[in-house]
């Protein structure tokens, strides 16, 4: 990939939240990596996706990137928004890796992999689950019902 095009990737992801918050007018520069190319670069360096690095390994990183940016900033623009007189909010992360042999997802924790454990599945709460994945799942469940019930977990 070209290093300007990702360069520029890279800043549109990392500046998501100012770009949908900011005038139309404005929304070009920031866009603009030179503006902004040390921060760039240090972001590029810390997910290995800078020095030209081979393919599989730049698109792990940008991968990693896009999820941070697309789901790590969330909390932060929810505590942002929020003030004293607001409803509390809990948002969670959860990192439960796929332990499954025939999953593409093997050994990575995903999007949406909590909903087995939210909803209790045979595979991941029954008698015959592996016991780190059962107590997930009972973890899980536990806080859910704490917040149901008013509890902050």
């Amino acid at each position: 990939m070209a290093k300007g095009l990702s360069r520029a990737l890279l800043l549109s992801i990392i500046g998501s939240k100012a770009l949908w918050q900011a005038p139309f007018e404005t929304k070009q520069p920031s866009l603009n990596p030179e503006r902004n190319g040390e921060l760039t670069n240090d972001i590029a360096d810390a997910y290995g996706m800078s020095s030209n690095p081979p393919v599989e390994k730049y698109l792990k990183g940008l991968i990693a990137r896009a999820t941070d940016g697309a789901f790590r900033s969330l909390p932060y623009i929810f505590a942002e928004a929020s003030s004293k007189n607001s409803t509390p909010v809990s948002v969670y992360r959860f990192k439960q890796v796929d332990t499954f042999d025939v999953s593409p997802q093997k050994g990575h924790a995903c999007h949406a992999i909590d909903n087995s454990f939210f909803c209790r599945f045979h595979a991941v709460a029954g008698p015959n689950a592996d016991p780190d994945v059962r107590v997930t799942a009972d973890r899980l469940s536990q806080s859910i019902l704490d917040l149901a019930y008013g509890t902050q977990p």
